[in-house]
């Protein structure tokens, strides 16, 4: 019987010493997740304020630089770029910025992540010259670990008040 006792007990230590482990492991996962849910409500408000820069100062290269590698070699890159500073008729002087987290997500076998993608939203833009208020939606790879040309900027779309009409889009989402 005592044989049996101490087989018993063997058994049990081994799974709570498994579940112990397990527990660790996904916490270190929410950890990460977490933290880098913060890291990217950060990165969205720059990202945004960059933008926003970019569009007032009518900076073609800066803008293209926030932009993914392979939306960068695009053909007609440029001259959408030019067209969506051309729709908004003098200088944005307000704007909100709501960042709409994590669109997906992919996390590997070891709790890191292999590829996530989010949106921002640029809410009630305001522009000096204009009645008009719009709204710009931002789409970007933050990360993704097999194809790095991938991340960043993948399109942003200038949308109507509403956000119903697509006034102009850069880049192919």
């Amino acid at each position: 019987m005592d044989d049996v006792g101490e087989i018993l007990m063997k058994q049990v230590m081994v799974i709570i010493i498994l579940t112990i482990c397990i527990l660790m492991n996904s916490g270190c996962t929410s950890a990460e997740l977490i933290k880098n849910n913060i890291d990217n409500q950060q990165t969205a408000n720059d990202i945004s304020d960059k933008v926003i820069k970019c569009i007032n100062d009518d900076d073609l290269e800066e803008l293209k630089k926030l932009f993914c590698e392979q939306d960068q070699s695009q053909g007609a890159f440029d001259n959408d770029v030019k067209y969506l500073f051309d729709c908004i008729d003098g200088k944005i002087i307000s704007y909100d910025i709501n960042y709409r987290g994590e669109e997906s997500l992919s996390v590997g076998e070891d709790g890191k992540i292999e590829r996530q993608r989010d949106g921002i939203r640029i809410e009630n833009i305001v522009v000096n010259n204009s009645e008009e208020k719009y709204v710009i939606r931002i789409y970007r790879c933050t990360i993704n670990m097999e194809d790095r040309t991938e991340e960043g900027i993948t399109s942003i779309e200038l949308r109507d008040s509403d956000n119903k009409n697509i006034i102009a889009t850069v880049g192919c989402n």
